[in-house]
């Protein structure tokens, strides 16, 4: 199962499909499988039909199959260890290039404590992700939304079990759509279902430029946005200002940096022209939320 630290009441959890609260079927004593004796396999008779003495004279099984040729298998991977928060919302998951087959998250903070502070579960929140729910191959995908106001961004680090190589928020090879459908906090955000339509909408560049970013776009960007790389975690804060707009994050790596949408490129050019970590003046959804970021599978540490 998906295991989290527990909250304050700064933060509101969502509930999502299969996600969060999953409980773990272990076996009992009935259920394993008999013990083989050598006595057994020499007469050839299945285990649930053999009797208690088994004569030795009985003619044997031989496995007259060739011997398989090739590599043996790789070794099971890891589970995956993430920490991560948002200013203010986020959920993440795993999933093919046409969809996200699972959905973690659906967190919203909606104080500075519940962003930033330590120890984490207080601030950022640690998961861990069963290897068979984070698969080799599969692109990760993260999902925010923020109260739009004053500042916004998501940070994290996802560190495989038995792996040296981590992956960060900021790296430059992340993508990202901004979908024009915002939520406010409180709602939960969206549906993995909702999610999905996005990532399908995304992928055939069919939204509109002034709401959206008409596809998915990267740091190098389009008129319609561009993925936004922030400070990285180390530099503390007095007030938001372009370049330092964000507290150090507890938990999280120092090589981790802030990320977001940037939805005019050619006059936010952080961070000595503004910066699309702060949440501008006109009322509406001029940032374009909700966003989905996602790393390709060949970018992922294996």
């Amino acid at each position: 199962m998906v295991r989290r630290t527990e909250r304050h009441a700064g933060r509101r959890r969502g509930v999502t499909a299969g996600a969060l609260l999953v409980l773990a079927a272990t076996g009992c004593a009935a259920d394993r499988p008999p013990v083989l004796s050598p006595d057994t396999f020499d007469a050839g008779i299945s285990p649930a039909d053999a009797p208690v003495d088994v004569p030795r004279d009985l003619p044997r099984v031989v496995d007259a199959r060739p011997p398989v040729d090739g590599p043996p298998p790789p070794p099971p991977r890891g589970d995956v260890h993430v920490v991560i928060t948002a200013d203010n919302a986020y959920g993440f998951g795993y999933g093919g290039s046409a969809s996200m087959m699972n959905y973690f998250g659906g967190v919203e903070n909606t104080s500075a404590a519940a962003i930033f502070e330590c120890p984490v579960g207080n601030g950022p929140e640690r998961y861990v992700v069963p290897s068979a729910e984070a698969p080799t191959g599969a692109f990760l995908y993260i999902v925010t939304w923020s109260d739009m106001a004053v500042t916004q961004g998501v940070i994290a680090q996802f560190r495989r079990e038995g792996e040296g190589a981590a992956v960060y928020t900021g790296d430059p090879r992340f993508e990202v759509c901004a979908t024009g459908v915002p939520f406010d906090l409180g709602s939960r955000g969206p549906s993995l279902e909702v999610i999905n339509e996005q990532i399908a909408r995304c992928n055939a560049r069919s939204g509109d430029p002034a709401t959206t970013s008409a596809g998915w776009v990267t740091a190098v960007g389009t008129d319609a946005g561009a993925l936004a790389i922030g400070e990285d975690n180390t530099t503390d804060r007095a007030a938001p200002a372009p370049g330092n707009e964000f507290p150090v994050a507890c938990g999280i790596d120092p090589q981790a940096r802030w990320m977001w949408f940037n939805w005019s490129p050619a006059t936010l050019r952080w961070p000595t022209d503004g910066s699309p970590f702060l949440y501008p003046a006109p009322s509406g959804n001029p940032t374009k939320q909700f966003l989905i970021f996602r790393l390709g599978t060949e970018y992922i540490p294996s």
